[in-house]
């Protein structure tokens, strides 16, 4: 029975053997490390590309419009004509705005255009307003707070 069960055994090991050398030489073909000594080719890097610009429109150049004085009448006033005139170097804006209204008579505006989007300050005599709004070649809208309930708004369109 001893030889029977060596047997039994002998065949067990050869099958095992057998069974790990087939799983070996499968799980060779893989696309995981390579034997040692052999190297892969590099796999390139794409250049990094460089963002594009967002394009700034040109608002150099005289404006007309409306103040909007947004609120309550009573409160905020009532609407009046507006006017501008900005330089501008790159993305950076500079100019006066006036108006009819009592408040805003005349500004000077300092700011900066990221692509439309506009942004910068209001400067009332000592007092600064921060300014949001978008400006395009044609067109070109301010938005600031004043007073306590009064959101203003300018709507220029650029004269010839």
């Amino acid at each position: 029975m001893d030889t029977e069960v060596q047997r039994i055994r002998a065949r067990s090991s050869s099958r095992l053997i057998a069974i790990v050398a087939a799983s070996s030489l499968l799980t060779g073909c893989d696309d995981g490390p390579t034997a040692p000594g052999t190297r892969q080719p590099a796999t390139p890097i794409a250049p990094q590309s460089t963002p594009t610009p967002i394009p700034v429109p040109n608002v150099a150049g005289t404006w007309n419009g409306t103040f909007h004085p947004g609120g309550l009448a009573e409160l905020c006033g009532s609407e009046s004509s507006a006017a501008a005139k900005f330089s501008q170097d790159g993305s950076h804006l500079t100019g006066t705005v006036t108006t009819q209204h009592l408040q805003f008579r005349s500004s000077t505006f300092e700011g900066s255009l990221q692509g439309s989007h506009l942004s910068g300050t209001l400067r009332v005599g000592t007092e600064t307003r921060s300014v949001t709004g978008s400006a395009f070649s044609n067109n070109l809208t301010m938005r600031f707070g004043f007073g306590l309930f009064c959101q203003g708004r300018i709507d220029l369109n650029r004269l010839p």
